[in-house]
């Protein structure tokens, strides 16, 4: 079709550190290397992101746990700076990718920690490998997600949405010099509201801001060296994964002790579907952060990390 671009397929590149006070280093499991940071003593967090994201996202959690947990933020298969996939993306081969690396460095249980995508991931590890899950903290998860019409037909197609999406938004920017191109990214997301529909109530408040300038500059990075199409594969193919992985049938099976944080202005995983966990995950616990989008441990990470510390501390009682 004469619309595409090109082919898409993933290429290696990286994305830049944020606020990384500690050296990443990377573990082989099985035909991937995960890059991963750990810290502290304790029973063992595991923080595991979103789309589009890589550990970075909870730099405002995992030092602050790490005080008093051995805390491990990873990078997922395809993310970040673990190897790029050229496999399918599957919530079976992230499972199993974290697994594999909890094997590599001797941990039998730990607590999973997810925010969105990465809360999809641990409910799974919840029902799939209950004897490596000591409790869960699914933060706005995408695990009971129905996607609107629009969005079930752009998954159907990754390879054509990323295509569109190239053609419509990036090449525009693209053929900005290259001092303009954040400048750019800046105004379209103030015009389309991108950032409060993806990720915020209020993308101008501290600390979301400076995440907001992080994610700008990294895109305009990636605009720059040319790597657009691998960040749109990136974003596409693991949509359709989502789409159709729901776990709301399997929730029932999760025994670990669970909480549930839910920001109460989430436009990509609206309140209703928190509900639904809720419901399903016997004896889960449920905190709602007012003023607050898609991403707590960002936007409010004062009133996230209270609530993950009580929970812990409570919930080793029943462990």
């Amino acid at each position: 079709m004469s619309f595409f671009i090109q082919e898409l397929r993933p290429s290696p590149f990286e994305m830049e550190p944020w606020q990384n006070p500690i050296p990443a280093r990377k573990e082989r499991v099985g035909e991937f290397e995960i890059n991963f940071i750990e810290k502290g003593l304790g029973s063992t967090l595991i923080f595991i992101h979103g789309l589009a994201a890589n550990f970075n996202v909870w730099n405002y959690s995992f030092f602050e746990f790490a005080q008093n947990y051995h805390c491990i933020a990873l990078d997922l298969p395809g993310y970040g700076n673990s190897t790029i996939l050229n496999t399918q993306y599957s919530f079976d081969l992230f499972a199993k990718s974290i697994v594999g690396l909890m094997d590599k460095l001797g941990i039998e249980k730990a607590t999973m920690i997810g925010n969105s995508m990465g809360g999809h991931t641990s409910a799974y590890l919840g029902i799939n490998y209950p004897e490596r899950v000591e409790r869960l903290v699914l933060v706005d998860p995408s695990g009971t997600l129905v996607f609107p019409l629009h969005l079930r037909i752009a998954t159907l197609y990754p390879e054509l949405t990323a295509s569109l999406v190239y053609k419509f938004f990036v090449k525009r920017t693209l053929s900005s010099p290259p001092e303009r191109v954040l400048k750019n990214l800046q105004e379209i997301a103030n015009r389309f509201k991108i950032l409060k529909r993806f990720f915020f109530h209020n993308p101008d408040s501290s600390p979301a801001k400076e995440f907001t300038e992080f994610i700008l500059t990294h895109l305009a990075l990636l605009i720059s060296k040319g790597q657009m199409y691998e960040f749109l594969w990136m974003l596409t193919r693991p949509a359709k994964m989502i789409h159709q992985t729901n776990l709301t049938k399997h929730l029932n099976k999760i025994k670990s002790p669970t909480l549930l944080v839910w920001g109460d202005d989430d436009w990509q995983v609206p309140i209703k579907f928190a509900k639904i966990f809720h419901q399903n995950i016997p004896g889960s616990k449920f905190v709602l952060i007012k003023d607050c989008g898609h991403c707590p441990m960002i936007e409010k990470p004062n009133e996230f990390n209270t609530a993950v510390k009580e929970f812990l501390q409570t919930s080793n009682k029943i462990c």
